[in-house]
């Protein structure tokens, strides 16, 4: 055999061989590959992570929200409760200085008007029956009836009403200009006494009560 054709024969075998690799390059290869693996985890990993992490701070904002609003909605419902409280008292005040105002010119009323009938204690006894029968409003005084209901009478025909009423004949001045004897109803169980006239303030309060009674 030529050496030319032997030479080509080697150059052959060459080429055929399979490459071999040492122990540390193998090792080499494999953390390489590795370390790879490994880079595309943690890249993944941090991924989620950073996915978990936005979605609980998501979660937190919205509860801070809601506790936000819901402290709003208490603030206000505060707000309301103490604006309605507040209102509620003034109107009572209100109603009661109202109250106390009609209370007052009723008892003015009713005096002026049992003083221009009668004199000293009979004025003042009769004054307590003058005043179921009187009230006020914005329109001014009313009448009422015995019932305690408004009526369409003047003051002056109260008045007429009680000049003309027997009842009060004991207590109204021209009563006692007469001599007072116009009247002279038995009180058994009034401490005795025959004559109204001879009565104790209380026991003309009594007796006219329960007459009217």
């Amino acid at each position: 055999m030529s050496q030319e054709v032997e030479n080509e024969l080697k150059q052959g075998s060459a080429i055929d061989e399979v490459k071999q690799y040492s122990q540390a390059e193998v090792e080499k290869m494999l953390q390489e590959e590795t370390a790879g693996l490994k880079n595309k985890v943690d890249e993944l990993l941090g991924k989620t992570v950073t996915a978990s992490q936005k979605a609980r701070e998501a979660e937190e904002k919205l509860a801070r929200e809601a506790e936000q609003r819901a402290k709003e909605q208490n603030d206000f419902k505060s707000l309301y409760e103490s604006s309605e409280k507040a209102r509620s008292e003034q109107e009572k005040k209100i109603h009661e200085m109202q109250s106390n105002n009609v209370r007052e010119k009723v008892e003015s009323e009713s005096m002026r008007l049992a003083l221009s009938l009668a004199d000293g204690d009979n004025a003042e006894l009769l004054s307590s029956f003058l005043k179921p029968r009187i009230t006020f409003s914005d329109d001014g005084l009313i009448v009422l009836d015995e019932k305690g209901q408004p009526t369409v009478s003047t003051i002056d025909e109260l008045k007429k009403e009680f000049m003309s009423n027997s009842k009060y004949n004991s207590l109204l001045r021209q009563s006692k200009a007469s001599g007072g004897s116009a009247s002279s109803p038995s009180t058994s169980g009034i401490s005795g006494k025959t004559n109204v006239l001879n009565m104790s303030k209380k026991e003309k309060l009594e007796y006219f009560r329960a007459k009217r009674g």
